[in-house]
C-alpha cells in the first residue's frame, strides 16, 4: 500500500427506494419527513429525481418547530 493508493474500496452510494415508483435510486430527493411524538425516531421518505417534482409535498426536518418556536 502506498500513500497515493486508496485505503479500500469506495463507499457505496446512498441508495433508497422511491416512495412513488418503488425503483431504487442513488440520487434521492427528500419529499416527506415524519417525526415521532415521543421524539425518538424519525422517518424520511425519498423520491427519485423523476418523481420528486410530482410527489405530494410533506413536512421536511427543517420545517418542524416545537411549541417554544425552536427547531430541534
Amino acid at each position: 500500500m502506498t500513500p497515493d493508493a486508496p485505503a479500500g474500496p469506495p463507499p457505496r452510494p446512498f441508495t433508497v427506494r422511491c416512495a412513488v415508483c418503488s425503483r431504487w435510486t442513488t440520487a434521492p430527493v427528500a419529499i416527506r419527513h415524519y417525526g415521532s411524538i415521543s421524539g425518538g425516531s424519525t422517518v424520511t421518505l425519498y423520491a427519485c429525481p423523476t418523481d420528486a417534482a410530482t410527489a405530494a409535498p410533506g413536512s421536511l426536518p427543517e420545517e418542524f418547530t416545537h411549541g417554544d418556536g425552536d427547531k430541534r
